[in-house]
């Protein structure tokens, strides 16, 4: 549910008679700080760990091997420089092949591909965690070879493309898209459960990940678009905002749908049924119709305008049958706002008029 136009919520007093709600705590409590610290500390025992286990596994790596890197360094930039091939080739639309990811690992110097240096993952979800930070793995010796790793990493290839047809499919449809809803199609035809994949959470896919950002960023450019209405608000300027905002040329580039079926579109605006594109009607056209209103309140003073006085005449003058076929909102609060500048204008003219 959300909340109506023109609601904002009001500062918290402090606590007192009366009930009121008391104010919060500016600083955070001792027990998050407490947690904060053990966090920190755990952190720092890992990395020692790992530090150690890469000095063990240079010990082993002495043997004159083409293509062996001694030392706990340069193991560790050998696993920083694959971490971040692999990563930068999951996250590609198109699928890399493996025979590209092997030649892109010989070509970074590291030798043979899985014969120098027997690299494990314990999961991807330690891969992504990994990047930037090298020493977030917690098992680098146990765990998967360089070789199962690749076919992991060739299952979420085969994956992100199933993805990509999904939501062309989606889009092509004229249906909304969601990550909850490629993440439930994903949950249902895939043959193995998420956290085989390395997945503890949906969004630890880069690709759900992004969706869900994207979705956020325009979620938020909706509601400050409708907490800053000067007269009113049309999906047209909308429109303009979100590829503003967002920089696109257009909202179709976004891939998320039409924006008339956007959840919140459809629960502020309530646009018509039979709309297939956005209607060209900007705050230009509002302001045309409020001074119409205006003009045809002269007759009659003591009549207070309202926001369906301004919808009829922009209703009248764009020849629609009803507000909702323009996909405008006008509310009594931004109406008010522009009728009491139109007002103290009218009344500063005057009184220049009057001076001269």
């Amino acid at each position: 549910d959300y909340p109506p136009l023109g609601h904002r919520p009001g500062p918290r007093r402090r606590g007192g008679r009366g009930g009121s709600t008391p104010q919060a705590h500016p600083h955070p409590p001792r027990q998050q700080q407490q947690q904060e610290q053990q966090s920190q500390q755990q952190k720092q025992q890992l990395q020692q760990q790992v530090q150690q286990q890469l000095q063990l596994r240079s010990a082993h790596d002495r043997d004159g091997r083409p293509g062996s890197i001694s030392g706990a360094a340069g193991i560790g930039t050998a696993l920083f420089t694959f971490r971040n091939k692999v990563f930068a080739l999951l996250c590609k639309e198109s699928p890399i092949p493996t025979n590209e990811l092997i030649t892109r690992y010989r070509a970074a110097n590291l030798g043979e591909f899985p014969d120098a240096l027997r690299l494990g993952f314990s999961n991807l979800s330690s891969l992504l965690r990994a990047i930037p930070e090298v020493c977030t793995v917690t098992d680098v010796v146990s765990g998967p070879t360089v070789k199962q790793f690749v076919k992991l990493a060739d299952k979420w290839q085969h994956i992100l493309m199933s993805l990509e047809r999904k939501r062309e499919e989606i889009c092509d449809a004229g249906q909304q898209v969601t990550s909850g809803k490629l993440l439930r199609w994903l949950e249902s035809e895939m043959d193995m459960p998420l956290r085989d994949l390395g997945m503890e959470r949906p969004f630890h896919f880069p690709y759900l990940k992004e969706l869900h950002k994207t979705e956020a960023d325009v979620e938020i450019c909706i509601s400050c678009f409708l907490a800053d209405l000067m007269l009113a608000g049309t999906i047209f300027d909308l429109e303009r905002f979100i590829c503003k905002t967002t920089n696109v040329t257009s909202y179709e580039q976004l891939r998320l749908g039409p924006l008339l079926g956007h959840r919140m579109v459809q629960h502020y605006w309530k646009p018509a049924a039979n709309l297939t594109r956005v209607p060209k009607v900007s705050l230009v056209d509002c302001a045309a119709a409020l001074k119409a209103a205006l003009l045809e309140r002269r007759m009659d003073e003591k009549r207070l305008i309202k926001p369906e006085d301004v919808e009829r005449q922009l209703v009248k003058s764009k020849g629609a049958s009803s507000i909702h076929e323009l996909g405008v909102v006008i509310t009594d609060k931004s109406l008010g706002w522009a009728v009491s500048n139109v007002n103290r204008a009218g009344k500063e003219e005057r009184d220049c008029i009057e001076k001269a």
